[in-house]
């Protein structure tokens, strides 16, 4: 890792990297320096913030539409996007995406579904009761 004073141009690197919204461990594995280094030189530079705005480009809408699609949540669309998971959140209700809703099981069916729990739970005890009663134990 580099040390030491920082030329101008790693200045302007630094802006620019910056500037395209990369993180400060992104830039400083790009620039061969610690995080701390950058972030610290960032600040004394003029950049403040530990987060610069910047627009969604369609690439990232057409990627958060397709992630989000496929199920993944806002914390692992904000990691591929390099994005913060609420910025993430909030582009997806600008978008109007929404996940189909899951249809409930017929009446009947839940009902069936009931009943076979029902009777499994009263095989389960009196399994348990046998046992016990063989054993002695309670």
């Amino acid at each position: 890792m580099k040390k030491g004073e920082w030329l101008p141009e790693e200045d302007a690197k630094l802006l620019a990297l910056r500037a395209k919204g990369l993180s400060y461990d992104k830039i400083a594995e790009r620039m061969g320096r610690f995080r701390e280094a950058v972030r610290k030189r960032a600040m004394r530079i003029g950049v403040s913030r530990d987060r610069i705005n910047r627009y969604w480009t369609p690439e990232e809408d057409a990627m958060l539409r397709k992630l989000y699609e496929h199920g993944y949540d806002m914390d692992e669309i904000g990691i591929r996007l390099n994005r913060h998971r609420t910025t993430c959140g909030v582009r997806r209700k600008i978008l109007g995406l929404t996940r189909p809703k899951i249809e409930a099981a017929p009446v009947d069916q839940r009902r069936k579904d009931n009943e076979r729990a029902a009777r499994i739970a009263a095989m389960r005890a009196a399994t348990k009761a046998r046992i016990h009663a063989l054993t002695g134990t309670k």
